[in-house]
Parts: C-alpha cells; sequence; structure tokens
C-alpha cells in the first residue's frame, strides 16, 4: 500500500476559513468561488462528490499542475497586474462542513 499522502507534500497549507471575513461569489460546474474582501483575494474551490475522488496524489498533482499554468501561462496573457500568484490551500473536513452549510441558502437550485 502507497504512503499516505498530505497536502503539505504539495506545498499546500491548512485555510481556517472561519478566521477570515468572505462572501460567496458564484460557482460553475466545477468550483465554487469565494472572496476574501480583506485580503483581496479569491479562493476557487474544486468540487467533487466523494465517489468522483480521484486518489489523493492525483488530486494534488492536478491542483499544482493548475497552479503552474495559472503562474506561468496565464500571468504572461494576462499580466501581474490581473493575476496573482496562486497558492495551494486546504480546508479541514470541519470547515467544508461548516461551508456547505453557510452557502446552502444562496447556490443555486441542484439539477436531479
Amino acid at each position: 500500500m502507497p504512503d499516505p499522502v498530505s497536502p503539505e507534500d504539495f506545498g499546500a497549507i491548512k485555510f481556517d476559513l472561519r478566521q477570515h471575513r468572505w462572501k460567496y461569489r458564484g460557482e460553475g460546474n466545477a468550483n465554487i468561488a469565494i472572496s476574501l474582501p480583506d485580503q483581496r483575494q479569491l479562493i476557487r474551490l474544486p468540487k467533487f462528490r466523494s465517489c468522483d475522488n480521484p486518489g489523493q496524489v492525483e488530486l494534488w498533482r492536478r491542483l499544482s499542475s493548475n497552479n503552474s499554468f495559472i503562474s506561468v501561462v496565464m500571468k504572461q496573457i494576462l499580466g501581474p497586474m490581473f493575476v496573482s500568484p496562486p497558492s495551494l490551500i486546504y480546508l479541514s473536513i470541519t470547515d467544508i462542513d461548516y461551508l456547505n452549510n453557510e452557502l446552502d441558502s444562496v447556490r443555486p437550485g441542484r439539477l436531479i
């Protein structure tokens, strides 16, 4: 059995959502966007059902690859004024449950 992987192995830092003022900005099929108005930052949280969850290593590789794309490609196209270097973060299960409860009333209806 492979060794367990932690988000820190990929440079991610634990983010305590309840310690920050945040605002729901919207969502698409793959991500939920929330902003941190005091820091003037946007957090893009990938959505997936637990049954769709790829292995942890694959998930963190994909997220790390997305960050590299933003840093290398998008920053060159749009410029540093519009693209800040991204950081990998992760939320605790408690924060994810908190976020789900807080967003329940503002998220768009779910299709069955």
